[in-house]
């Protein structure tokens, strides 16, 4: 059809076509209830607007739905599987993709050359390769969505201004990825049963706020060459590393909250880093990690674990750190603070110590691994060739 408006195609079976159906510039159509299998466009919709593409079955197609140039269409409680593309919007505007159940697409939901303002909210996608990915496509909400069984959860590459929002992601290989944004909101998913919760990677000015991150078997938060990333308010539960850092420079941590896990915090060939009001608990190697050659900032961390480790190769500063599990006798390695910096670095470390106020706790430090000594004014010392700090409490 071109150029008609209120069509309504409904309990059709379509296959083995070219196009099952076909709409060129028309508007306020009803494509509901039809079968719609082995064609290379299932549903094709082209220039057309305010059509409502409703409980089809949607099965082995090479494109299962496509919206080219449209506005303001609804593509919703469809049943889509076994396509290579689920659904498939190019230079669209104001879409929605809602409550649709797909199942072993190649590409769930695909979003590219700028579809701009969508909304793509409440589908369950189980067995992509790729699950939610948008592409060079800015200012959509991907909101409420189950993702599982997949390579990538929610993959946003080239685009800004986008919202990923209060989605479940189970079970892929990198639960969000982003590649190459800027200015996006990652807010409020659960992430579970990934090698990787999210990958951000070249982005720059991305927030991630208040997600939780659970058995993890990689990394939990990993960034690459990114600049300016908020990472505010996660909670991270078993992971093997809980935030890394690589090649990464003025990016924001804070307040996050890291429970069960290999190594905390994981510094790699980054440089000026803040990481800030972190909350550690339970930790098997090292609570902060640095293989940085470069100054990161590290304030006001909270600990609450006997083994409390620390490993810094290069330029670190450190400032108000608080302990509230008490350091066991005068042993210091895996029991108490221990900070370790190459001879030659400079350390800023200003330690505080929240015990029983009947239990006293010194705070002492070392430049050469033998000697111990107390610093000079209330537990406060500055560019000094520490090699290690520890707690004793009698």
């Amino acid at each position: 059809a071109k150029g008609y408006g209120s069509s309504r195609i409904y309990n059709n079976t379509l296959t083995s076509a070219y196009f099952g159906i076909y709409s060129d510039e028309t508007f306020g159509n009803e494509i509901v209830s039809n079968s719609i299998i082995k064609n290379t466009f299932g549903i094709m919709l082209n220039y057309t607007s305010e059509t409502e593409i409703k409980k089809n079955k949607i099965e082995n197609n090479k494109y299962g739905v496509v919206l080219s140039g449209d506005r303001k269409n609804a593509i919703q409680e469809n049943n889509i599987a076994k396509n290579q593309y689920g659904v498939y919007l190019f230079n669209s505007e104001s879409d929605a993709v809602l409550n649709n159940y797909m199942f072993k697409n190649l590409y769930g939901i695909y979003l590219t050359g700028f579809s701009n303002n969508a909304t793509v909210k409440n589908n369950v996608v189980v067995n992509s390769q790729y699950g939610i990915f948008v592409d060079t496509s800015h200012l959509n909400d991907v909101l409420e969505n189950k993702v599982e069984n997949s390579m990538y959860g929610v993959y946003l590459q080239n685009c800004r201004y986008n919202k990923v929002l209060s989605n479940f992601i189970r079970n892929e290989t990198i639960g969000i990825q982003l590649y190459g944004t800027i200015n996006n909101v990652i807010l409020n998913n659960t992430v579970t049963e990934c090698t990787i919760g999210i990958e951000i990677d070249n982005a720059y000015n991305d927030t991630v706020k208040e997600n939780v991150f659970s058995n993890i078997l990689a990394h939990a938060i990993t960034t690459y060459k990114t600049t300016r990333a908020k990472l505010v308010e996660n909670i991270v539960n078993f992971a093997k590393n809980g935030i890394v850092l690589d090649s990464s420079s003025s990016n924001i941590i804070t307040k996050n909250k890291l429970n069960n896990i290999q190594i905390g915090v994981y510094i790699y060939n980054s440089d000026f880093n803040s990481i800030e009001n972190i909350t550690i608990k339970e930790v098997e190697e090292w609570y902060i990690r640095s293989q940085s050659e470069h100054y990161n900032y590290v304030e006001n961390l909270i600990f609450d674990s006997e083994k409390l480790n620390f490993s810094f190769l290069g330029k670190v500063a450190i400032k108000s750190t608080t302990v509230s599990t008490s350091p066991k006798g005068y042993t210091y390695l895996n029991e108490c603070i221990f900070v370790n910096v190459t001879q030659g670095s400079f350390a800023y470390i200003n330690f505080s110590y929240a015990n029983k106020p009947y239990k006293k706790v010194t705070i002492l430090y070392t430049t050469d691994g033998n000697n111990w000594k107390k610093p000079g004014t209330m537990n406060f010392f500055e560019n000094i060739k520490v090699v290690a700090v520890k707690a004793e409490s009698s």
